[in-house]
């Protein structure tokens, strides 16, 4: 899998110390276009889907459970876009995020958001794939967490429209 961003915002720190956390996020199209985006009420950002990988999941499986939890939807996974390594140094804490180009399959159900996420004011937002790479590039950085994930979700949405247009010429349906 090819590294997309590394994302410090610290030089010269010790992050052997540190708590790793692996992730795993989508890019998945839907037939007419559309991306699912998490809007972040609590900061005001756009975000990805997906989430952490839990003990003994294996980075697809976590993949299509985070994807179903935040956005309803059943999804096929055509292929790895890239990783993101996001030092937080804030938080000791350095997050590996695998990232996957995906179609959805199916909308199941409403998303089934945890209570932090209730709590941070996430909604589920459709949005056609390209205006999507705007959203999150013209949404102001407000806070620590928001500043890499816009950061890390930008890059990741870059390197999956390149995917499309030099591998499916533009169109995955």
């Amino acid at each position: 899998m090819k590294k997309l961003l590394g994302i410090n915002d610290k030089a010269d720190i010790n992050y052997h110390k540190f708590e790793v956390r692996l992730a795993a996020r989508a890019v998945a199209v839907r037939h007419d276009g559309e991306i699912p985006l998490l809007h972040v009420g609590e900061g005001d950002y756009y975000k990805l889907g997906g989430g952490g990988i839990e003990q003994g999941e294996n980075i697809e499986t976590a993949l299509r459970r985070e994807m179903l939890e935040e956005t309803g939807c059943s999804i096929e996974i055509l292929r790895d876009i890239g990783y993101v390594i996001e030092f937080r140094t804030e938080w000791k804490l350095i997050q590996i995020s695998f990232a996957f180009l995906a179609k959805v399959v199916r909308e199941v159900s409403e998303p089934k958001f945890t209570e932090k996420e209730i709590k941070e004011g996430f909604r589920l937002r459709w949005v056609k794939l390209e205006a999507a790479a705007a959203k999150l590039l013209n949404e102001g950085i407000s806070n620590y967490q928001a500043g890499f994930i816009v950061k890390r979700d930008s890059a990741i949405l870059e390197e999956a429209l390149r995917i499309i247009k030099t591998d499916y010429h533009g169109r995955l349906f």
